[in-house]
């Protein structure tokens, strides 16, 4: 514990001590909260979580994502704690015999590749936005084009309540095949259900 007070102290003073390169908060707390921050080339960053006036600060994760380049070996393996299921967004079609689900398309490509840019992040979400509301304008029209919508709202992270309802489902199927196929893990399950009331013994079912 006392070393963990001196690295955690130290920490402190280089943060201090270097330029604050970006900040948030977090507010209305309720439902859970994400904040995203992009960085870029080689460096070494110092991320501080501070409860501020609150009465405790809860972090779930911190997830790094790489948004240029190729692929690296180790992304190809899945989803972790998924074992065999798959869970990807919907396609997006990649031809349209409409004119206007082509110029969509060639948006939505155009606007992958502009995170380097120098406030690239701020016209790409704002490009973003205004392909999925033309792609719902002219999904009436076009099989084709609502497909686009539906899988541009995902990537906007716009869900409704149908695609949550597919999202719960497919991570209680990954949960539960990597139940069946971990017999240490179904052990520790059981282990922890004794004494637990009837009401929520089943709960990952």
């Amino acid at each position: 514990m006392d070393n963990w007070k001196l690295v955690s102290q130290q920490a402190e003073l280089q943060i201090r001590a270097g330029t604050q390169l970006a900040s948030t908060r977090v507010c209305n707390f309720w439902g859970g909260i994400h904040k995203q921050f992009i960085v870029q080339g080689e460096n070494s960053y110092f991320i501080k979580i501070d409860r501020n006036y609150s009465y405790n600060a809860i972090l779930s994760a911190v997830m790094i994502d790489r948004m240029a380049g190729d692929r690296l070996p180790e992304e190809l393996f899945g989803i972790p704690c998924m074992a065999d299921i798959e869970y990807n967004p919907p396609e997006i079609p990649d031809h349209f015999y409409d004119n206007d689900g082509r110029r969509l398309l060639i948006l939505w490509n155009s606007l992958n590749s502009i995170f380097e840019r120098k406030n690239g992040v701020i016209f790409q979400r704002k490009g973003r936005i205004a392909a999925y509301q033309a792609a719902t304008e002219y999904a009436q029209r076009d099989q084709q084009i609502a497909e686009l919508a539906h899988s541009l709202k995902w990537r906007l992270n716009q869900w409704d309540t149908q695609q949550r309802k597919e999202h719960d489902k497919i991570m209680k199927a990954g949960f539960n095949r990597l139940v069946e196929l971990t017999p240490s893990l179904k052990k520790s399950i059981e282990s922890q259900k004794q004494g637990v009331p009837d009401a929520i013994k089943n709960w990952e079912r």
